[in-house]
């Protein structure tokens, strides 16, 4: 039910072209398509002058001193035939802005000249007699870029975005309850209360008790650890999402309730913007920047704190219900295994640990029943510690003095020798100050910027090019004591190149680095080792890397992330882009895109411990896999030298044995963009995202 307006006059005409403009996100110039002036001519005389308008929106309660304000005009309710009202227009110039947009209504009654739009004459049912006349209609078009259909599908998102929206022209959730209010009065209540309009005010109520965050994600849905709660009936819940979608994260808000006295003074919400975002086997994690642990997904061994399982929505599809919260603790940092979850409380730095402990991930098992801590746990509790590691099946971890601490299976030498030592350091003198953790190998990062490994070395992921018996070896050794990475990321003499950044999949590894010319300024590049058969590390052929090896990209990497066997890489002008195993749709690229897997990889061993599937994924399978496009391909050599494909001066110099030991390298900047990339993207928002990759799914969110 809308109102219906009367408005005596004729419209006019304009030749200008409608043009989107991607930064704003609003069209600017142009006509209202649709309708021609001989239509509204007609219908105009078939009304004897008087010009039928069906809309509703700000100029139906506050028209102005425009010509809806005059007197003349005459206003009734009434129900277009064939139409329904509906809340799914970005607002960037009026309800929020390009860097976070608000919901508009698309049914606004509005005579502006503008892109996105159409005019149509409909029938209108007019309430109080039920006659059926003839009117002018003013809607949006799909083809409108600001036309939103996920706000459409998911109302409890598009109540959330209009519950912490603000623009120009004010508050969202402002505009939204003043049309709430103005249909109350026009029309009955069960009209109002079956109206999107009616419900989304309600909801942005609720929700505004809560604090909320705004999450993208791709991938497995299995578990709900992408939180996409899809309430219509074309897609279930549990599906693969193929591409970056938005949801929405409802936690306990906070208020300042006491100040030091314990006496009471505003109650205000404390604002807590997200810090690091977590991804696991099938469960996914936030901390906040007060240090509040916020967990969802998979929780059938406790991994999130829990025996049980939230739904998404409530039974009656309303406000998503909060997520889990870790209680009772304040974190600074945290780690999500396949299965696992460790932690570090803020002040104490004390280790907890919790999930499944089937090989003693989550610390010393009180018995041979205990195969699982469905509430944290404290383990280590005489050492602190500053850095945090879950794997696999295995756990890592650096104390305050920079020494190394390892727990859980380590039957391929992930984990370190402990018939001697408890901790780790590094004989040189050097602090260790960063650990990651694979399948079956681990990784430090000192504070020289140097990488050290230990583990298994069978995709090359210790990055030491070991040779035996003049052959690379493949499943040994296994080395349980960490040395240095073989190149200038394990060099004791090289002081230009610094891992800052360090990050893990099941066998391969990513490292951003900073390297330092004459003038002493830095630039940051990538390097890459360990496997690439399906793609993770941009390889266009079915080999491994044995040893750090940059790769080359077309612009400067802010931040790079590792799921279980992809890669994603964060450009400096905010666009992801990401490469490897695709079979979920985890690389966001709109596709899964399959491929036969080129080489299949036979594990020879005989596993003790029950190999993790990722929704049925198995390390010794022919995956169906994603390669990337080719945009070119290099070749390594085992000096560390490189040169592109087609130079063969470059081949001529290398002997027989040394093409023999050559790696072919498709440079990352031939990984795929991620299609829909966060609405907030603007060249104007200086807002840095947050980014996490775990089994088959991956996640973003704005700080």
């Amino acid at each position: 039910m809308t109102a219906t307006t009367f408005v005596v006059g004729s419209t006019g005409s304009s030749s200008s072209t409608p043009v989107w403009d991607p930064v704003e996100q609003i069209y600017v110039g142009g006509v209202v398509p649709g309708a021609s002036n001989d239509d509204v001519s007609e219908l105009l005389n078939a009304s004897k002058g008087t010009l039928r308008v069906f809309g509703y929106g700000s100029l139906c309660w506050n028209p102005g001193a425009g010509a809806l304000g005059h007197s003349s005009v005459k206003r009734s309710a009434g129900h277009a035939k064939g139409y329904r009202r509906v809340w799914a227009q970005k607002s960037t110039d009026h309800r929020g802005f390009p860097s976070f947009p608000g919901i508009e209504c698309l049914a606004e009654l509005d005579f502006r000249e503008k892109g996105g739009y159409a005019r149509e004459i409909v029938t209108v049912v007019q309430d109080d007699t039920g006659e059926e006349v003839p009117a002018l209609l003013y809607r949006g078009t799909p083809e409108n870029p600001a036309f939103w259909p996920l706000a459409l599908q998911e109302i409890p998102l598009a109540a959330a975005v209009m519950a912490v929206s603000i623009g120009p022209s004010g508050p969202n959730h402002v505009y939204l309850n003043q049309l709430d209010a103005f249909l109350k009065q026009h029309t009955t209540n069960t009209a109002a209360d079956d109206d999107d309009t009616c419900r989304l005010a309600k909801m942005v109520q609720q929700l505004q008790q809560h604090q909320l965050y705004f999450l993208y994600g791709c991938g497995s849905n299995q578990h709900g650890q992408i939180r996409q709660h899809t309430t219509t009936t074309q897609k279930p819940p549990d599906q693969d999402i193929p591409q970056l979608l938005e949801s929405v994260l409802c936690t306990t808000i906070q208020s300042s309730t006491t100040n030091n006295n314990n006496t009471k003074k505003d109650k205000s919400p404390v604002v807590d913007p997200p810090q690091q975002l977590l991804a696991g086997g099938g469960h996914s994690g936030l901390i906040t920047a007060r240090g509040k642990l916020f967990l969802w997904g998979w929780n059938e061994q406790g991994q999130c704190g829990s025996n049980t399982n939230h739904h998404h929505h409530d039974n009656n599809k309303k406000c998503p219900l909060p997520v889990r919260e870790c209680p009772d603790m304040l974190v600074k940092h945290a780690a999500l295994g396949f299965s696992h979850t460790l932690a570090i409380e803020r002040v104490t730095r004390k280790l907890y640990a919790w999930g499944d402990n089937t090989y003693g991930q989550c610390g010393p098992q009180k018995d041979k029943q205990s195969v699982m801590e469905m509430q944290p746990t404290c383990i280590h509790p005489d050492d602190r510690f500053i850095a945090v590691a879950a794997g696999v099946f295995h756990s890592a971890a650096i104390t305050t003095q920079g020494a190394l601490v390892t727990w859980g299976n380590g039957k391929h030498g992930q984990c370190l020798d402990n018939n001697n030592n408890k901790n780790w350091s590094p004989p040189d003198g050097s602090k260790l100050v960063r650990v990651v953790c694979g399948r079956h190998h681990t990784a430090v990062v000192d504070d020289r910027g140097r990488v050290w490994t230990l583990g298994d070395n069978k995709y090359g992921q210790l990055g030491r090019n070991v040779i035996q018996n003049g052959e690379h070896a493949k499943s040994k050794p296994r080395d349980s004591v960490p040395s240095l990475v073989d190149g200038p990321l394990g060099s004791d003499h090289d002081h230009r190149h610094r891992v800052v950044q360090l990050e893990s999949g099941w066998s391969h590894l990513v490292a951003r680095v900073q390297v330092a010319d004459a003038s002493t300024t830095a630039a940051s590049v990538v390097y890459g080792w360990g496997r690439s058969d399906k793609g993770q590390l941009g390889v266009a052929a079915p080999t491994n890397v044995l040893s750090p090896h940059r790769l080359e990209t077309s612009s400067h990497i802010q931040q790079v992330a590792c799921g279980s066997e992809s890669t994603y890489l964060l450009a400096e002008d905010g666009s992801i882009h990401s490469c490897g195993w695709n079979e979920h749709g985890n690389l966001g690229i709109a596709s899964t895109s399959p491929a036969t897997n080129p080489n299949k990889n036979d594990d020879d061993d005989e596993e003790e411990e029950t190999a993790p599937d990722n929704n049925n994924k198995n390390d010794d399978e022919e995956d169906q896999v994603t390669l990337i496009t080719p945009r070119g391909s290099f070749v390594f050599f085992e000096d560390g030298s490189m040169s592109e494909l087609g130079q063969n001066h470059n081949l001529a110099e290398k002997n027989a044995d040394d093409q023999e030991n050559v790696t072919r390298i498709t440079p990352l900047e031939g990984t795929e963009r991620i299609v829909c990339p966060p609405t907030y993207e603007s060249s104007k928002d200086k807002s840095q995202l947050l980014m996490a990759a775990g089994g088959a799914h991956f996640l973003v969110m704005k700080t």
